[in-house]
């Protein structure tokens, strides 16, 4: 993830409970799956990253950027 991505997909988590729960469960179930695999720990977060990245960014442009989110608190 680049620097920008890392913060969108932060910021997206840090709001959407469900998503952050799913990422840590997929995060823990891949660890005990791979424990000294970085490569196969990675690849099996491959598809739910690139996922969250759209998801994320796709909120990110609607909410953050015109600042919506932040009128509606």
């Amino acid at each position: 993830l680049g620097d920008v991505y890392k913060r969108q997909v932060r910021d997206y988590l840090r709001v959407h409970d469900r998503a952050a729960e799913s990422y840590g469960k997929l995060k823990e179930k891949l660890a005990v799956l791979y424990p000294d695999d970085i490569e196969g720990y990675c690849d099996g977060k491959d598809a739910f990253v690139k996922a969250l990245e759209k998801t994320a960014l796709d909120w990110y442009r609607k909410n953050i950027e015109d600042r919506k989110i932040w009128k509606e608190k």
